[in-house]
């Protein structure tokens, strides 16, 4: 069995947005689709992923599910082995906007 593989859905979705990769990966990878459902903000809700996934994984968010992954690579990077994010709601800025 190849490495786990947690998959974060967008808000208001379940594990059926994962329909085609879960039918492709599951034969290989321990695949978890965890509920971005524990928390008021993306900060408690990493948290509490942090305490029940495994303890080395890859990741997959869709857009809120891309936030929370973002949170989760900033909390325990050691943890995880590779992201993809599809559709984040916003990336962080790098360096500030030039004047109109």
């Amino acid at each position: 069995m190849n490495e786990a593989l947690v998959l974060l859905p967008d808000m208001m979705c379940d594990a059926r947005v994962f329909g085609p990769q879960l039918a492709a990966f599951s034969a290989d990878h321990a695949i978890t689709v965890a509920p971005i459902t524990g928390g008021d903000r993306i900060e408690e809700i990493a948290s509490n992923l942090l305490d029940v996934l495994p303890r080395r994984f890859a990741l997959v968010g869709i857009a809120l599910g891309a936030s929370v992954a973002m949170e989760l690579v900033r909390r325990a990077p050691d943890r995880v082995t590779r992201v993809a994010l599809m559709g984040p709601p916003y990336l962080p800025r790098r360096r500030k906007a030039p004047p109109i």
